[in-house]
């Protein structure tokens, strides 16, 4: 879905995309709300902690990598509040996965 969305924002013009990257009184809580399904999908993906580890530091690299092309392609600075939000939306949103993981695992055991 958000592959989806960033190819639709490709079709936007540039100013409007420039506004969109860093106004909007909900730019800060799509960052988080975004990160947060990213980080429970990770963790949901797999049961085995080996596993999930590197999905949410791929999840976290994915966010900070977003800034920095962001950055350097709109020539702004790195937005540190959006890069912040990502991680805490990625821990929040493994902790739900993980609270998912288990009631699942809970439910099929019985």
């Amino acid at each position: 879905m958000s592959a989806a969305a960033f190819a639709l924002s490709l079709l936007l013009p540039e100013s409007t995309k420039r506004e969109l990257h860093t106004a909007g009184r909900f730019h800060l809580t799509v960052h988080f709300a975004l990160f947060v399904l990213f980080g429970a999908l990770c963790t949901a993906a797999s049961p085995e902690t080996r596993k999930r580890l590197p999905l949410l530091l791929a999840a976290v690299l994915l966010g900070v990598a977003i800034e920095l092309t962001e950055a350097v392609h709109f020539q702004i600075k790195v937005e540190i509040w959006d890069v912040l939000m990502d991680i805490c939306g990625v821990l929040v949103g493994a902790f739900i996965g993980y609270l998912l993981l288990g009631y699942l695992l809970l439910g099929r055991k019985r």
